[in-house]
């Protein structure tokens, strides 16, 4: 118990003082907090932003039914429209008629929470006509209570490596064409004098079925008279990336006969596709 005109009022007062300092310092500090997270909050988003609109890679954001909300400038260029032009647009909108099959059973696993995304490779058409071959990433992007909010798409255009391949197909079938219909005798010999590729031409000039052949020496079939210099430019040719040499001699046919044939010899040992 405090007595009028003693010191404990003082205290009192003072008590008073420094809890409502406390209170005010406790609601500084609190205001002081929560503009500290406003402002990394601002930070952490602006971030974000310079890595979508700056990423090389298509990227967008799209709405849980497959519409556009946001698009990078890589998007954009791939498809050939504006970031206004594609809001509000779906995503099947842009892909090729003949590259429709729906991945619906992909998003609703991405919804049950079984995965977090998937990969697909389609077509899609680009505003001016052209069509554009993509790989994609889709991930489902959650809200702070974990429901699904949005999807995002990663768009990496490979069209590059299309054209590449079906070039590359093109030429294999024009080789394969001239060396399986062609007259001439073609093998490829690996770096121990092992045949692994003779030409059906071996069958009409040779009587060998190119089958048989390979994986036999082929000097086991030049003439023993010839087998050495034969041999040895084989041994001067493996010394010369890239070199080629030209002989003469005799091969034997598979009715036991010899037949005068003239080879010409190229190393493509270095090479990965011929080796």
């Amino acid at each position: 118990m405090v007595r009028p005109g003693a010191t404990g009022g003082h205290g009192l007062v003072a008590w008073g003082l420094s809890v409502a300092g406390a209170a005010a310092l406790a609601t500084w500090r609190t205001r002081r907090t929560q503009a500290d997270l406003r402002r990394r909050l601002r930070t952490s988003e602006e971030q974000a932003r310079l890595v979508f609109e700056g990423s090389p890679i298509g990227m967008a954001l799209l709405t849980l039914d497959g519409r556009f909300v946001r698009a990078n400038r890589a998007m954009c260029r791939s498809v050939g429209f504006t970031e206004g032009e594609l809001v509000g647009r779906t995503f099947e909108a842009i892909r090729h008629e003949d590259d429709r099959a729906p991945d619906d059973d992909q998003v609703q696993r991405c919804m049950a929470g079984e995965i977090e995304g998937y990969a697909i490779e389609r077509r899609y058409r680009r505003r001016d006509g052209h069509e554009v071959f993509a790989r994609l990433n889709v991930v489902l992007v959650r809200d702070g209570y974990g429901e699904p909010a949005h999807f995002l798409v990663q768009m990496l255009d490979v069209s590059d490596e299309h054209a590449a391949a079906a070039s590359l197909a093109a030429s294999e079938a024009r080789f394969t064409a001239m060396v399986e219909h062609g007259s001439d005798l073609i093998a490829i010999i690996d770096g121990a004098g092992e045949l692994v590729y003779a030409s059906p031409a071996y069958r009409t000039v040779l009587g060998y079925d190119p089958a048989v052949l390979t994986g036999r020496p082929l000097h086991d079939d030049v003439h023993p008279d010839d087998r050495e210099g034969v041999m040895e430019l084989g041994a001067l040719l493996t010394e010369t990336p890239g070199g080629s040499v030209t002989a003469q001699f005799r091969f034997r046919h598979a009715d036991g006969t010899w037949r005068w044939v003239e080879a010409t010899m190229t190393n493509r040992l270095d090479d990965p596709a011929v080796g």
